[in-house]
């Protein structure tokens, strides 16, 4: 169980997409999980008019500690970012397809913001996720 860079990319709600566009990664290091498997953090940053510069941290690693290759080609990848968007309306959808754990949010369903669970992510993921693809990481 879980979802490939490819499967994300490919649900990603129409104003994530657009909003991702004033998103740019300042870092992204590749390390290691606890358990060995590839990852790589992401520090990001938004810059918006009249609200200044936002930044954030995001992550991306295998979801099976055995796998070994590049991100871009791993069939189930875990993913997670500290932005009030991604914790109060993807976090526990993606969870309940094993696509990310549970670290930001309280876990409870979000019944107001994503009522049928759909599968997305936000802006931050997305600009890293497009980067993780086209560099082949």
């Amino acid at each position: 169980m879980g979802l490939s860079i490819n499967d994300i990319l490919k649900r990603v709600w129409s104003v994530d997409l657009q909003n991702s566009k004033a998103v740019a990664v300042v870092s992204a290091r590749k390390v290691k999980t606890k358990s060995g498997s590839p990852a790589i953090a992401f520090t990001t940053i938004t810059r918006l008019p009249k609200q200044g510069t936002h930044k954030h941290k995001c992550y991306v690693f295998a979801a099976d500690k055995n796998y070994v290759g590049p991100l871009s080609k791993c069939p189930a990848v875990k993913l997670g970012c500290d932005c009030g968007r991604y914790w109060s309306t993807f976090e526990v959808a993606l969870h309940l397809k094993g696509a990310s754990n549970i670290i930001y949010s309280n876990g409870a369903y979000p019944y107001v913001r994503n009522p049928n669970a759909k599968i997305a992510c936000c802006k931050h993921l997305i600009k890293a996720l497009r980067l993780v693809k086209a560099r082949g990481w």
